[in-house]
């Protein structure tokens, strides 16, 4: 079974949403699940220098008190086990971060976007620096200079734009978005039980299906 997660790596709702995926799944006991990241802009107009999150909301949402919206956000975090530090936080654009995660092993994603997560909400780096973003590599087991020199030379724009097309034209209402299997999809920060209900809907919907073609 596949699980298609549309999401962008500055999202708060979309670092939610991985751990109650991550909680659901430890959870599953159906058949083995494959999770694959897709790629989403919440702001693909971010300019190149990081500005402090609490001033872009301020400057371009028009928000006088951020940490009003912050803190519900911060109380949904606890509750997944998360912390969010938004004083700390940068609107960077995320387009390297994203290669970055394109570029890295499969079976080393998982852990490199829980550290992409905790270095931008709890650390406040910048997540457009491609030495920051080799550091991370490197802490989950990826060759930091070889993911360095790859980072540089631009290996994965195409793919990621082509892929960022492809998403734009499957979410909606915004990220985190799941698709379970090509059969059901969620949109949000949905609590494991509702994500559990659509694997184990998805896996018998692939049975019926298995089963109808077999008649």
């Amino acid at each position: 079974m596949i699980v298609d997660v549309y999401h962008d790596i500055v999202c708060p709702w979309c670092r939610i949403g991985k751990a109650h995926l991550d909680q659901a799944l430890s959870a599953w006991d159906g058949p083995p699940v494959e999770v694959r990241w897709r790629p989403f802009l919440l702001n693909p107009e971010a300019g190149p220098e990081p500005t402090d999150l609490m001033t872009y909301f301020r400057e371009h949402h028009g928000v006088a008190d951020p940490s009003q919206i912050f803190a519900r956000v911060e109380q949904a975090g606890a509750n997944a086990g998360l912390r969010f530090r938004f004083d700390r936080a940068l609107s960077v654009p995320t387009r390297d971060a994203h290669r970055l995660l394109a570029l890295t092993a499969p079976e080393r994603q998982p852990a490199l976007l829980d550290a992409l997560h905790h270095a931008y909400f709890e650390e406040g780096a910048n997540l457009a620096d491609l030495e920051t973003l080799a550091d991370l590599a490197g802490d989950v087991g990826e060759d930091r200079a070889g993911m360095l020199r790859r980072l540089r030379a631009g290996e994965g724009t195409d793919a990621l734009e082509d892929a960022l097309r492809q998403s734009a034209g499957i979410v909606q209402g915004g990220v985190p978005f799941f698709v379970f299997d090509d059969r059901y999809a969620l949109s949000g920060a949905q609590p494991p039980e509702m994500m559990l209900r659509a694997l184990a809907a998805a896996r018998d919907a692939a049975a019926g299906a298995t089963a109808g073609g077999g008649a």
